[in-house]
């Protein structure tokens, strides 16, 4: 049987200190004055067993339980009980077991055992293992044995009950029965469940069936184009093979022609030499003889320079092909497909030509719309859409020419502005919708520093091929774009060389022509040119055009 050892009261009540009360053994009576708080120590052990009724302790609410005074107050109100559990009637591993509970100024309340906190229902649970409860009658208050006297017999019953603790197990009884009626319902519940989850469950096995079969037939298809992707890498790796093959035997074949027309070189020199030498035999002594190795001179000269010219064409030619090529493999393939198609015109990076001091300029401001594909009208649009769906070749961007809407804008004035991007290209007429849709509202500056101004204002790209959207965003730097800008720097320079030299030929062929003059009325004195210069002439003429053709079969093995 547990036994009360000891009551600590503070700030409770009218305890302002903390006060000690000692029960000893048998019967432990307290006496004193009305309003001393004989009573308050009985609440005090009500509310250390967790009573939770402010009324049941004489109070309006929790925080009226703590001391107030004019002089001051206590912040909260505390009780603490030292109980006997020698015994061990309350399951717990300790012989002396010490509850408090303290309630602060909101009217919390925190629940302590042996030091520790714990909950009030903890607390309640191991004080009935003891057979006590602030319930209970373990307390009797006044007014509470009348009360029991004026009981009729069934309410006496329902004490003694209680007393005996057989309320408490009624109790649990009553819940143990509701959970038992949960726990039925629950598994008529689960039964109803477990039927639709059969049928689920037989459906789920069909889909299984269909699912195994999906994957066995995926992992065939896995393997067959696991197989197709061996064999094309089979086969690329012996065009690779031969590719290499071919490039060796190309340059063998290139060396060889460098040679051909070194030695061509050579004798065209020589022949020119001994036409020189002869010349000057059959002139020795003459005054005019100057006259005839300037006109030999020139004439050389304007060979050489107009087989130059016709090289840098040629170089031209080469260099635009290998450009065309370049911009195909950059080409995504939904492009390269639909460009077959009947209704398709082209992309736009193929009808707008520019001059090369625009062309970064005009690649920047296409941006990625240069391999927008323009196509005759709206209604075949969905014909090319399902044909790339169907075949899986990507996306692509079309620019019908019966619904295109174009936007023009005027140029601004300003230091720097160079034009509108429209002005800037060469186009088919039939086109122009479609150029001024894409590059009609875009302003091409020399450069970033005059760009302040216009910025929210206009689409801006500078020479250089930075681009400023109108909403302020600006896409530059450096791109790598195989060389492409390189490979215009260098048509640009032959184009370049090419008008020089058609200068200098002209000023040549002028010079040339007065020379021929004066050397005719050189000739008429002296007589007709040998036969044998004659005949080297025209094997200086025969060796130039072997040479030319040589060079072009060159030119054709590079392009290869």
């Amino acid at each position: 049987m547990v036994k009360l050892k000891k009551i600590v009261i503070q700030g409770f009540k009218s305890f302002k200190n903390k006060t000690a009360i000692l029960i000893g053994d048998g019967i432990t009576c307290i006496t004193g004055a009305n309003g001393s708080g004989k009573s308050n120590i009985l609440d005090a052990f009500s509310f250390v067993l967790g009573k939770n009724s402010a009324k049941a302790l004489r109070a309006d609410k929790m925080e009226d339980l703590i001391f107030k005074s004019e002089k001051g107050g206590s912040e909260s109100a505390k009780a603490e009980l030292e109980i006997d559990n020698s015994g061990g009637e309350i399951k717990i591993d300790s012989k002396t077991i010490v509850i408090s509970r303290k309630v602060n100024q909101q009217g919390q309340s925190t629940y302590r055992l042996n030091g520790k906190i714990e909950t009030r229902q903890r607390i309640l649970d191991l004080l009935r293992e003891a057979n006590i409860s602030p319930d209970w009658l373990n307390i009797v208050a006044q007014g509470d044995v009348t009360k029991v006297l004026e009981m009729n017999p069934l309410e006496r019953r329902l004490i003694i009950d209680e007393l005996a603790g057989l309320a408490e197990f009624d109790e649990k009884k009553k819940k143990s029965e509701i959970e038992l009626q949960k726990v039925e319902e629950i598994l008529r519940e689960q039964n109803l469940l477990l039927k639709e989850r059969e049928k689920i469950f037989q459906n789920i096995s069909e889909e299984k069936r269909k699912v195994e079969i999906f994957n066995e037939l995926n992992e065939k298809i896995k393997r067959l184009k696991f197989s197709i992707a061996k064999k094309k890498l089979d086969t690329n790796l012996e065009k690779k093979k031969k590719l290499e093959g071919r490039e060796k035997e190309l340059e063998e074949k290139l060396n060889k022609i460098d040679n051909e027309i070194n030695e061509i070189d050579i004798k065209i020199e020589e022949n020119e030499n001994k036409v020189s030498e002869l010349t000057k035999n059959i002139l020795v002594g003459s005054k005019e003889i100057e006259i005839i190795e300037e006109q030999e001179k020139v004439k050389s000269e304007i060979l050489n320079k107009e087989s130059r010219i016709e090289s840098n064409k040629k170089e031209i030619k080469r260099l635009n092909r290998y450009i065309e090529q370049l911009s195909e493999i950059e080409r995504p393939k939904a492009i390269k497909f639909l460009l077959e198609k009947k209704g398709v015109l082209g992309t736009i990076d193929k009808i707008v030509k520019c001059d090369n001091k625009y062309k970064q300029a005009i690649d920047s401001a296409l941006g990625a719309m240069r391999n927008d594909l323009v196509v005759e009208s709206f209604d075949k649009i969905n014909f090319y859409i399902k044909y790339l769906k169907e075949n899986k070749l990507g996306i692509a961007r079309f620019l019908p020419l019966d619904k295109i809407q174009s936007i023009v804008i005027e140029k601004p004035q300003g230091d720097g502005i160079i034009d509108i991007a429209l002005n800037l290209v060469k186009f088919d007429n039939k086109f122009r919708k479609v150029v001024e849709y894409v590059l009609g509202s875009t302003l091409v500056i020399d450069n970033l520093r005059y760009a302040e101004k216009f910025v929210n204002k206009y689409r801006i790209v500078t020479l250089d091929g930075t681009l400023i959207e109108r909403s302020g965003s600006v896409l530059g730097g450096y791109k790598e774009q195989f060389n492409v800008n390189k490979i215009h720097e260098e048509m640009k320079n032959l184009e370049e060389e090419n008008k020089k030299l058609e200068n200098e030929i002209r000023k040549l062929k002028e010079k040339f022509k007065e020379i021929s003059r004066r050397r005719e009325e050189i000739s008429f004195k002296y007589g007709g040119v040998g036969e044998e210069i004659k005949t080297i002439e025209n094997e200086i003429k025969i060796l130039r055009e072997k040479r030319r053709k040589i060079y072009e079969r060159k030119l054709r093995l590079q392009n290869d």
